[in-house]
């Protein structure tokens, strides 16, 4: 059995944009995301003692969840051109330091995650989630299946492991009772719309004395007060149902050597490209020169 990580890794390019400041190589393209998301692996890679690791990727819009609702995630303001500009540098940056890159658009990584990290515990292995994103709680249904949430950055910076025997305590609910909990309680994030005068503790009460949804709406006259509210919203339950759960199953190849790093590909020429000097260094410098972040980060 191998332990196996999965990165969400737009997640670590919004956190490196917001807490680095620009940056730019020599042709002027900006820089720091990179610079971020490459310190990032390294750190994890060397503190976690990785040896299987895939970085995970998604579409800058909404994807197939603006079909269900126009509204998913409509709120957010547009991505900046300079975190977009730096979007596939990223995705290149992986590649060329051979680590597994993975996407299905217009599918969310979210959902490329869940469906690789299926894949991986059917295969008998061990899986860690490296994210923030609560939606990826709902994962830890799984057994084997964790999450590795990043706190903080530099000196600063926390870890912290969410299994399936933290979830109840952190959300109110178990990993399977998450996508109806979004539902009935909503996701400011991704702009799902809650149900009228359910918060976060209404939900869990109702979740934990009525079962989760669908078959909670079967049972929506035992709801007291708030039998009302969810009769009436129904068909948003339902939307926002399938728009929280992940889906799993999607036509994505999966294997152990899949997410086994591999040889450099170019690595210091696009360090060189963009000026990463810092970065560039342990690549040229001293009589061993590494071959693979297995060689480099270990």
């Amino acid at each position: 059995m191998a332990r196996i990580y999965l990165m969400d890794t737009m997640f670590h390019i919004y956190r490196a944009f917001h807490a680095l400041p620009p940056m730019s190589g020599p042709n002027g393209v900006p820089t720091q995301v990179v610079r971020g998301v490459v310190g990032i692996l390294s750190n994890l890679w060397k503190s976690e003692r990785m040896r299987h690791l895939a970085c995970v990727f998604e579409p800058l819009d909404a994807g197939f969840r603006a079909q269900i609702d126009p509204n998913y995630k409509a709120h957010r303001p547009a991505v900046p051109e300079n975190l977009a500009l730096q979007v596939p540098l990223v995705e290149q940056a992986c590649k060329a330091l051979g680590i597994a890159t993975f996407r299905h658009d217009p599918y969310e990584a979210d959902d490329v995650i869940a469906t690789l990290a299926v894949k991986a515990v059917q295969a008998g292995h061990e899986v860690v989630i490296v994210s923030n994103d609560k939606d990826l709680a709902q994962m830890c249904v799984y057994p084997g299946v964790s999450l590795l949430r990043i706190k903080g950055s530099g000196k600063n910076t926390v870890m912290e492991t969410i299994d399936s025997t933290r979830v109840e305590s952190l959300f109110g609910v178990g990993a399977e009772l998450i996508p109806s909990w979004l539902a009935l309680n909503g996701d400011t994030v991704d702009n799902i719309p809650g149900i009228p005068g359910i918060g976060p503790k209404t939900a869990c009460k109702l979740l934990h004395q009525l079962g989760g949804l669908p078959g909670l709406l079967d049972r929506a006259d035992e709801a007291g007060r708030f039998a009302g509210a969810i009769q009436e919203n129904r068909q948003q339950l339902l939307r926002n149902l399938d728009l929280a759960t992940l889906r799993s199953q999607l036509p994505v190849d999966f294997s152990l050597e899949s997410v086994t790093p591999g040889s450099f590909q170019g690595l210091a020429d696009f360090y060189r490209e963009l000026g990463m000097k810092r970065h560039l260094e342990p690549l040229e410098g001293g009589l061993f020169q590494p071959q693979s972040v297995l060689e480099l980060w270990s």
